[in-house]
């Protein structure tokens, strides 16, 4: 599992990213009865109330639910349809799990320590590109009034720009990046391949909400890299059964 420096120094919430460790925990209804022991035994080792899960259907869009209670249910479902359609959550009421899924995407973990608020994004390039990230903190200072100065941002385990080759993708990525984000290495050309890189994209775009550098944190970790320990969709083409959790807490 890995964890956040900066997070780690508040005693008042549990937070991690997990990847296969802990087997298949993602949708195969053939799998119920394995995913959902899995999925317990995640829970216990990580320090928090298998019933206090709230699990979105990511859809690659900038959608922000609000979360004011758990869900018991989705903490056992196999059935990604009963799921809300959303990018990202905001909460500030204690004995909710906001869990992102990730296979190569970026898990965006958010606190504020003053106004005891937490979000929880999932960024892949549609929605790093259409900004669910920025979207999210302003909607953390609408609902909760937290000043983005104080904000903490956590980055988890993600593919890294040197294996996310962009050559071949005829949906203009490289041109909308570049576009987007002018004068900067988020896009580049390396021996003719195009490459994209994810978690400077998503920096970006939390410096421009006003997120103190320093409150900034980026795993190191290359989930095509490390597929034998990480769900990577680009290396295994598992996305269904291996997933990435990234979760965070409220006690």
């Amino acid at each position: 599992m890995w964890k956040s420096k900066i997070l780690n120094q508040f005693p008042e919430i549990v937070h991690g990213c997990v990847g296969k460790k802990y087997g298949p925990i993602g949708f195969i209804p053939e799998q119920h009865k394995l995913i959902v022991k899995n999925r317990e035994n995640l829970a216990q080792a990580c320090m928090f109330p298998l019933d206090s899960m709230r699990i979105l259907r990511q859809v690659h869009g900038t959608q922000i639910l609000r979360v004011t209670h758990p869900v018991p249910t989705q903490a056992t479902t196999t059935d990604t349809q009963i799921l809300p359609a959303a990018d990202a959550m905001v909460s500030n009421t204690c004995g909710i799990t906001l869990i992102i899924r990730t296979a190569d995407c970026v898990p965006i973990l958010l606190y504020d320590p003053k106004e005891k608020a937490v979000g929880a994004v999932h960024a892949g390039w549609k929605g790093t590109l259409h900004n669910v990230v920025g979207k999210t903190i302003s909607e953390m200072r609408k609902a909760f009034n937290i000043d983005p100065t104080s904000l903490n941002v956590v980055m988890g385990p993600a593919i890294c720009s040197r294996h996310y080759d962009i050559t071949t993708c005829d949906d203009g990525r490289y041109d909308l990046f570049n576009e987007r984000f002018p004068n900067s290495k988020v896009v580049y050309s390396n021996k003719e391949r195009l490459f994209l890189d994810l978690f400077e994209s998503n920096k970006i775009l939390c410096l421009e909400q006003g997120i103190q550098q320093n409150h900034i944190e980026q795993s190191i970790i290359c989930t095509f890299e490390e597929s034998g320990q990480w769900a990577s969709y680009r290396a295994n083409k598992e996305r269904d059964a291996y997933q990435n959790w990234s979760f965070i807490y409220l006690k």
